[in-house]
């Protein structure tokens, strides 16, 4: 196998838009042709991860389009693309690409491989689309999910033929040296937007913020919610936008707190796990952070949406400082499954092995 696409809709900071980028530059420092694919042209307004120089970049659509017509260009022009480039194989990432990669290569003989980076309850619904999913898969040459939950989603036809690859994280990460705590901090990091459901978190800090006076809660990130948010802050929450140098941040975090509703695989919360932070989870499907962390192990778990079982994390974990070390190096620990070299070379030997399957 020599030249490899990957599609994706976007390049704008995510935790999907960050594999398939780690992935295209790995494939290219491994001596393969990478040629990436994305819907629309890069957003002045929103930070983009960024390709190794030799990687091609094609852009299908640079017009605002909507319902069909803009379905339509997209596949008219994946379809033409990998007709005239021939690639060995083609990866696509999240439920729209995937879908108009499926019907982009009916019929051409190109390797095909999708990848679930989400609950597929809502990427793909229950609905047409649900049964379009399904159906579709069927073609797929292979398929990753990141978790076993998310697979249950497709038929056993579809799951014979997939894996579950986690995603990778940062060395930077796993140097990260821990700072003595002066205070309590808080942190939260994710996109500001429903899904993530730091209101949730805002609430159960409410009710601790009493108990402990030096406790702080610092929200990092951006999104449709942040004037709703931002009309929240007092002098002990604090909303801090999107920062570099996340790992710093890390460095002096107390506790990690996710609150989702649902997840992929986390990588803010893989990330604090490398990190050695104490982390607390909201047990969300499709299953990442209960593929993460053994509860009360390596973090603790808590359901979706109680912010009384949310605050009592917190409040067990900040009154406790030798459980929370003990908690922190736990973390570590199960976090070195997750360096990236490791989920890296899992990459290319699942894709290198269903090429090879497809080629005989």
């Amino acid at each position: 196998m020599k030249k490899i696409f990957l599609y994706i809709d976007i390049l704008r900071r995510g935790g999907a838009q960050r594999v398939i980028t780690n992935i295209a530059n790995y494939l290219c420092y491994s001596g393969y042709e990478v040629q990436l694919i994305r819907d629309i042209p890069p957003d002045v307004e929103h930070d983009e991860y960024a390709l190794q120089n030799s990687i091609k970049v094609h852009v299908l659509d640079d017009k605002k389009r909507k319902g069909f017509a803009k379905q339509y260009i997209r596949i008219k022009k994946l379809r033409n693309l990998i007709s005239e480039e021939r690639p060995d194989l083609i990866l696509s990432f999240l439920g729209h690409p995937n879908i108009r990669m499926l019907i982009a290569t009916l019929g051409l003989s190109v390797v095909k491989v999708v990848s679930v980076r989400n609950d597929p309850n809502y990427e793909y619904g229950n609905g047409v689309r649900c049964i379009l999913a399904k159906a579709l898969f069927y073609l797929a040459d292979g398929v990753v999910f990141q978790t076993k939950d998310a697979s249950k989603y497709f038929p056993s036809k579809v799951q014979s033929k997939s894996t579950i690859i986690p995603n990778p994280v940062n060395k930077k990460f796993y140097d990260v040296v821990r700072q003595h705590e002066e205070g309590l901090e808080i942190v939260n990091v994710g996109r500001l937007q429903p899904q993530k459901n730091q209101q949730l978190l805002i609430d159960a800090f409410h009710k601790i913020e009493d108990d402990f006076p030096d406790a702080k809660l610092f929200i990092y990130g951006d999104g449709v919610l942040k004037d709703s948010l931002h009309k929240q802050e007092k002098s002990n929450i604090r909303l801090m936008g999107n920062i570099e140098g996340i790992e710093n941040i890390l460095a002096s975090a107390t506790i990690f707190v996710l609150s989702s509703d649902f997840e992929g695989m986390p990588n803010a919360l893989m990330e604090a796990m490398a990190a050695g932070v104490p982390c607390i989870s909201t047990d969300c499907p499709c299953g990442g952070p209960r593929f993460l962390i053994q509860n009360e192990e390596q973090g603790i778990l808590v359901p979706c949406g109680d912010v009384d079982a949310l605050a009592n994390a917190m409040r067990k974990l900040l009154k406790n400082e030798e459980f929370r070390n003990q908690m922190g190096r736990a973390a570590k620990s199960r976090a070195e499954a997750f360096r990236e070299e490791v989920v890296m070379n899992d990459w290319i030997a699942y894709l290198e092995t269903i090429y090879r399957e497809k080629s005989q």
